[in-house]
């Protein structure tokens, strides 16, 4: 089972990925529903594991440290009862947002060209 900060910390990561992807599929007839349900996807995800935490009345706090930022302290990650329930929120905004998105954007056409 992969740890609660690890998932969100995938997720964040596999957020990121999806941003280049849009930049690359800007021009796609399809790139509004691979955008929008890989997000959904995303964000489901996140909501089910920060929920699973949240619920799951888990006393102690998840912690990761990551080797970035200052070579002598990185960068230090915690998910508690709180964080966990921001992130509840948070994606439940997000799979939302996705989720009208895909109504929503299916019928728009592509952005037009403006060469610089």
């Amino acid at each position: 089972m992969i740890p609660a900060v690890s998932l969100q910390m995938w997720c964040v990561a596999g957020l990121l990925a999806i941003a280049i992807l849009a930049i690359a599929l800007s021009r796609s007839k399809i790139s509004t529903s691979v955008v929008y349900g890989a997000t959904l996807a995303i964000c489901v995800a996140a909501l089910v594991g920060a929920t699973y935490w949240l619920l799951g009345g888990k006393a102690n706090a998840s912690e990761m440290i990551l080797p970035i930022g200052l070579p002598w302290l990185g960068a230090h990650f915690r998910l508690d009862v709180l964080a966990s329930f921001f992130l509840v929120v948070v994606n439940l905004g997000g799979a939302c947002a996705s989720l009208y998105g895909l109504g929503y954007g299916h019928h728009d056409a592509a952005p037009p060209f403006w060469p610089a």
